[in-house]
């Protein structure tokens, strides 16, 4: 390899104890440019194995965490598990660790963590681009009967995974194989239910019933303009609807591009991760902020 992986870790304000990964190129120039990666929900930095391999090959350096309550962070209390919490785990954390990252990459619900990190720190934690790919963002709040039934059905279906693995049962911390759902449909029901072993139903379900409140708490797109945002989409979208990314864009000004793959495709196969970089090393795509 022409890189070097180093375990990190560094433990929070409030006691809990957040790990990683740093990807550094082996090479005699220094890198210009590190990029935070943020995964979603109920899974952990293994997502971004490939996105790393393929962003230090130009000499840049990429550093990725375990969200508390996920993979092998602590997972803290049940119901500190959210996206602001969240953000400011990963500020603290880089800032203990000694780490500036230029570039922010965020996948799913680690968008909504994104976008707190950013609003909510001076000049925008100074991060030059934000990537958001597949981010679980409304930018219409849905009618109130259609919100309910989709309120009902996220009931329904946290209850057919609290049945299978369990209302109570214990965290397993680890990193997994995301991998092995490459064939598989975005709506898989045995990856739902790994993620939910894998956090605790608990906490899997704190954080979806947050996801549907976000639908509602529509965030004031128009006053966010600013923000050094590029959306990266899914063609073959299976868990959001792809009509509020570009309802988003139009509203916001921020460059919408596509990418023929599924919402979590980034993790199963490096086909993708070349794909992701390669759109991001477009000209396009570049510039200070």
């Amino acid at each position: 390899m022409n890189f070097t992986v180093s375990e990190i870790e560094t433990t929070l304000p409030d006691g809990c104890s957040i790990r990683g990964r740093l990807y550094t190129p082996n090479s005699n120039h220094t890198s210009r440019d590190l990029c935070l990666c943020i995964h979603g929900l109920a899974v952990d930095c293994n997502v971004w194995n490939f996105v790393a391999e393929e962003w230090v090959q130009s000499g840049r350096s990429l550093v990725c965490f375990d969200l508390r309550g996920h993979g092998l962070s602590d997972r803290g209390r049940w119901y500190k598990v959210g996206p602001k919490i969240m953000a400011r785990d990963l500020i603290q954390a880089c800032h203990q660790l000694n780490l500036k990252p230029s570039t922010l990459i965020a996948q799913s619900f680690g968008n909504l963590i994104a976008l707190h990190m950013l609003v909510r720190t001076p000049n925008n934690w100074d991060i030059g681009h934000y990537f958001a790919v597949t981010p679980v963002w409304t930018a219409t709040r849905p009618k109130t009967k259609i919100y309910f039934r989709l309120l009902r059905d996220a009931f329904i279906f946290l209850f057919s995974l609290g049945k299978e693995v369990g209302f109570t049962n214990a965290r397993m911390k680890k990193r997994s194989d995301h991998t092995k759902f490459a064939k598989q449909a975005d709506s898989f029901f045995p990856r739902f239910c790994e993620e939910t072993r894998s956090i605790g139903w608990l906490r899997y379900a704190r954080l979806m019933l947050l996801l549907q409140w976000s639908r509602w708490h529509v965030h004031a797109w128009t006053s966010l303009k600013n923000l050094p945002v590029h959306i990266i989409g899914a063609t073959g979208e299976g868990l959001w609807d792809n009509s509020e990314l570009m309802f988003i864009s139009e509203k916001t000004g921020w460059p919408l591009h596509w990418i023929e793959m599924r919402h979590l495709s980034l993790s199963t196969n490096p086909k993708y991760a070349h794909l992701l970089i390669k759109l991001i090393e477009n000209k396009q795509l570049t510039g200070s902020k």
